[in-house]
């Protein structure tokens, strides 16, 4: 199979990976030649089989959250509501079962599938920025670093 990759090794010993498509180089940030062939395999591999880095990443995903594959707008707004009080929760009671929110709810383009549910107010209120420089999204870079895992 045609290796999508290649290594570059610069003239001050720093690995390169370069894309043999585009001819973009990605820095290894290692002088290692056996960590820069590992890296090369991983890279490679991992454009040969996406349906298993697709796999393996929802495998990572809901170990760290097991009701990810089922969890829905409704659920997220029923844990809102439920934080509220007297006529604040009740003005919320009636804002979730109005036709119009489920019109909205499937197109929202921060849809909460990597969220903790105490993290569901701060993710739809002003400060959502908070919740992606968080300490529990650290191992989620990886994988939001490599589009086609989504």
């Amino acid at each position: 199979m045609k290796q999508a990759f290649g290594l570059v090794r610069r003239p001050w010993g720093v690995f390169y990976l370069k894309n043999k498509i585009t001819g973009q180089q990605i820095n290894l940030k290692t002088s290692d030649k056996h960590e820069a062939q590992r890296i090369l395999q991983a890279h490679n591999e991992s454009e040969n089989q996406p349906h298993f880095n697709l796999s393996l990443a929802r495998v990572y995903l809901n170990g760290a959250d097991p009701k990810l594959a089922t969890r829905t707008w409704q659920d997220v707004m029923q844990d809102i509501v439920a934080k509220k009080k007297d006529e604040t929760r009740r003005r919320w009671d009636v804002a979730i079962k109005d036709a119009n929110f489920e019109s909205v709810a499937k197109y929202h383009h921060r849809m909460p599938f990597i969220l903790n549910p105490d993290q569901y107010d701060l993710w739809l209120g002003e400060n959502w920025q908070q919740v992606l420089t968080g300490p529990d999204h650290a191992p989620l870079e990886k994988f939001q670093k490599q589009a086609e895992l989504f």
